[in-house]
């Protein structure tokens, strides 16, 4: 599951649990999350920077969170890789072909 459609809809399942909604910071950072998606940002970012603050979050509570929340966060690490694997691809190529002495 690293479609962008899959992992929207792991998101809005996660602000629709009561179980991520009695945590204030947890249903914030899906809420802001929302809020990016809202604005047009592009979904790598957001799915980025979503999975970085869901780490985080996992890693402060030791991991114990709702299922919705950790399914949101392995589809949001899997976007995460694969975002950077095209970043370092483009960085690779770039070196390779852009000239350089």
């Amino acid at each position: 599951m690293t479609n962008y459609q899959d992992a929207i809809e792991l998101l809005y399942n996660a602000l629709l649990d009561k179980e991520v909604a009695k945590d204030k910071e947890l249903y914030q950072v899906c809420l802001d999350a929302k809020a990016d998606l809202d604005k047009n940002e592009p979904e790598n970012f957001i799915f980025s920077k979503l999975g970085q603050s869901l780490s985080w979050y996992l890693m402060a509570h030791k991991y114990d969170a709702p299922k919705t929340i950790t399914d949101l966060a392995n589809a949001s690490q899997k976007i995460l890789q694969k975002y950077r694997g095209t970043i370092a691809t483009t960085q690779i190529l770039g070196g390779l072909f852009g000239g350089q002495s």
